[in-house]
C-alpha cells in the first residue's frame, strides 16, 4: 500500500493507494498485417520483464512491480502550498514508479512540466517555477492515475483549489496523459526498425506495434589490396562499427554488409575462400543421421551427403570436447572429415577451398540450409564446440554461418 500526503502550510491531507500488477499483451505485425515472430517486447523501466512473440506475433507481459496508484488525492479549499518560495511538499509511504507536475495557463498553453520519476517512501519538497499572477491547472500524474487542481497565484503566493476540474470545464484529464507516460514499451528484431510505444497504464490487452523492414540494398564490397599492400597501422583493436572506407555505420541494417566486409578481409588475409552458400540454391533430405543435399551451381545440381550423427534436437558441430546439453546430437569433424568435404568442393566447384576450416564452414552452411527447409527434422538448435586449436574453428564456423537464423 502507498500513502500520499499534500500538505500546504504542512496541513495533513491523505492518499490511498494499492500495488498494480503488469499485464500487457498484444500483436507484433509488420506493414502488410503479417504477424512477425521472435520480436523481442521489453518494459523499459522493468528491462528484465520481456517476451517473445510466437508465430502468431503475439507477446503476453505479466507480472507484479508495485506500481503506485493513488485513488484519490485531497488538498484542503484554499490553501497555500508552501509558507517558503514556490515549494510543493508532499510524502509517501510507499514507492511509486512514475511521477509528473504539468500547469497549464488558463488559456490552455503548457506553462511547466516536471518529472518526479520514482520516488521512495519519504518527504520529497519539488520546487515549482515562477509564474505570472492568474489562473492556473496542475495537472498531477501520481502512478497510473491522475488529478487536476486548480491552481492561482495572487502575486504573494500559491494556492490549490480542493475541487477537482470536471471534464465538462474545458480542462480534460485524459487529454494530458500521454505528456507523462508511465512507461515504454520497447520491440526490437533484426532486419526491422525498433518500434517504441509510450504506455499511459501497465493493464492493456489490445497493443498493436507494427515494425518497419529495414531495407538493405545491395552490399558493394571494397577491392581489397594484396597482403604486400596493407600498408595501414591502427595500434588498437579495429571498430566492427566502421566500414572499409572509413564509414561509420548509423543503423542496425547496415550490419548486414558489414558483416560481409568483414568476412571478405578474413577470407583473403587468413583463412582463404570457401564456396559461397545460397540456402535458395540448396535442397534435401534428413533421414536418421545422414542429410542427402542437392545444390545448384551454374544450372546443374550436385549431390552431397553428411553424417551428423545420432537423434536429437540440438545439433552440435564438434570440433573437440566441449559442454553440450543433454539432447545434443554430435556431428564430429577432424582432420579427415575436412579434407573429404574439400575434394567434394573441388568436384562441385572445380576448386577447394582455401583451407580445411572452411572447407568444414562450406559443409555446415550446406547441412544448415537444408536443416531450415526441413521444419519437421526434429534439430531445433545449432551449436558449436572445440578446444584450443580446435575452438579456433569452432569460432570461424560460427562466424561464417549463413544457413541459419542466429
Amino acid at each position: 500500500m502507498v500513502r500520499m500526503m499534500w500538505w500546504p502550510l504542512l496541513a495533513g491531507a491523505l492518499v490511498a493507494s494499492a500495488s498494480t500488477d503488469v499485464s500487457l499483451k498484444g500483436t507484433v505485425k509488420d506493414g502488410s498485417g503479417k504477424a512477425i515472430s521472435g520480436a523481442v517486447v521489453i518494459l523499459a523501466k522493468k528491462s528484465t520483464l520481456k517476451d517473445t512473440t510466437d508465430a502468431q506475433g503475439i507477446f503476453e507481459l505479466v507480472t507484479s512491480v508495485g506500481v503506485a496508484t493513488p485513488y484519490a488525492i485531497s488538498i484542503p479549499p484554499s490553501s497555500r502550498v508552501t509558507g517558503t518560495g514556490n515549494m510543493l511538499q508532499f510524502s509517501l509511504t510507499g514507492t511509486i514508479e512514475q511521477g509528473n507536475i504539468a500547469i497549464f495557463s488558463s488559456s490552455g498553453r503548457q506553462a511547466a512540466s516536471i518529472d518526479l520519476g520514482r520516488c521512495v517512501e519519504g518527504n520529497h519538497t519539488v520546487a515549482l517555477p515562477d509564474l505570472i499572477p492568474g489562473f492556473y491547472v496542475m495537472h498531477m500524474t501520481i502512478g497510473e492515475e491522475i488529478t487536476t487542481r486548480k491552481l492561482m497565484n495572487t502575486g504573494s503566493g500559491l494556492y490549490i483549489s480542493d475541487a477537482a476540474i470536471e471534464t465538462g470545464s474545458g480542462f480534460r484529464a485524459k487529454s494530458f496523459a500521454a505528456a507523462a507516460p508511465v512507461d515504454t514499451l520497447i520491440v526490437s528484431k533484426a532486419g526491422y526498425t525498433t518500434a517504441k510505444q509510450a504506455l499511459t497504464t501497465y493493464t492493456k490487452s489490445d497493443i498493436a506495434i507494427v515494425l518497419t523492414e529495414e531495407v538493405v540494398g545491395e552490399c558493394v564490397l571494397p577491392t581489397l589490396p594484396d597482403p604486400s599492400g596493407l600498408t595501414k597501422v591502427n595500434d588498437k583493436l579495429p571498430d566492427p562499427f566502421m566500414f572499409y572506407d572509413g564509414t561509420r555505420m548509423t543503423k542496425k541494417s547496415q550490419w548486414q554488409c558489414r558483416r560481409k566486409e568483414i568476412l571478405a578481409m578474413a577470407q583473403k588475409y587468413i583463412y582463404g575462400p570457401t564456396p559461397e552458400v545460397n540456402p535458395a540454391d540448396v535442397t534435401g533430405t534428413i533421414s536418421g543421421g545422414t542429410v542427402s543435399a542437392n545444390i545448384k551451381v551454374n544450372g546443374s545440381t550436385k549431390s552431397a551427403n553428411f553424417s551428423i550423427g545420432s537423434s536429437g534436437k540440438i545439433l552440435n558441430v564438434s570440433y573437440g570436447s566441449g559442454l553440450t546439453p543433454s539432447g545434443t546430437r554430435n556431428w564430429n569433424i577432424q582432420n579427415s572429415q575436412m579434407d573429404s568435404y574439400n575434394t567434394t568442393i573441388q568436384s562441385i566447384y572445380g576448386s577447394k577451398a582455401g583451407c580445411r576450416v572452411m572447407a568444414a564452414v562450406w559443409a555446415v552452411n550446406v547441412v544448415c540450409a537444408v536443416i531450415k527447409k526441413n521444419s519437421n527434422s526434429g534439430i531445433d538448435y545449432v551449436m558449436t564446440t572445440g578446444c584450443s586449436a580446435s575452438a579456433k574453428s569452432a569460432f570461424v564456423t560460427g562466424a561464417f554461418c549463413e544457413g541459419v537464423d542466429l
